[in-house]
């Protein structure tokens, strides 16, 4: 044992410590609030602040949405499965992110008005959105459905989206947990 402690060079021991960054982000010199954070399939870290997306590759920030016209509050993100990155927003608008590319997403069914506060895909490809106040919003690249109270959610107040199998959406609510399936045009809790 003393002949590979006095043989290992000192460098190889160093790598055993812990390692942190801290790293800030500043636009026209005003700190921002990072409000969601994700890692998307090829390792790039987005943050989600209180005045636009970031796209950081551990040395430099991105500023993402700096193109749009008003500096949107994000409070929530997710990759789908094509790449896509969805950013929901504090008044309930929606934007995609494709290839550095933003644009709104605008359903003709219409969006919340009310804070976005998770996103998750299923095994469908459909999209489901959780809201502080006006249920889950489902979108099937054709149609958005809502879910609500009336259709048997515990709680119109979601804070966070969860699927274990895909098949399956966990809601977890104000008033607890509700599991949701939504197969051929019937939603059950």
């Amino acid at each position: 044992m003393l002949f590979l402690f006095l043989f290992i060079p000192f460098e190889q021991v160093e790598a055993q410590y812990p390692f942190s960054k801290i790293t800030e982000i500043e636009e026209e010199n005003l700190a921002l609030k990072a409000t969601v954070l994700i890692r998307d399939h090829q390792g790039f870290l987005w943050i989600g602040t209180s005045t636009g997306i970031f796209k950081y590759n551990s040395t430099i920030s991105e500023n993402i949405t700096a193109g749009l016209k008003d500096k949107p509050y994000i409070t929530a993100l997710f990759e789908d499965g094509t790449g896509t990155i969805w950013a929901g927003c504090k008044n309930g608008q929606v934007l995609k992110v494709r290839n550095k590319q933003v644009s709104v997403f605008n359903p003709g069914e219409g969006l919340p008005k009310v804070d976005i506060t998770s996103i998750v895909e299923d095994s469908k490809k459909r999209l489901w959105f959780a809201t502080a106040g006006e249920g889950i919003y489902c979108y099937d690249n054709i149609h958005v459905y809502r879910l609500t109270t009336k259709d048997g959610l515990s709680d119109d107040y979601v804070n966070c989206l969860y699927t274990t199998d895909g098949h399956q959406i966990i809601a977890g609510t104000d008033g607890g947990l509700s599991f949701i399936t939504f197969d051929q045009g019937k939603k059950k809790h």
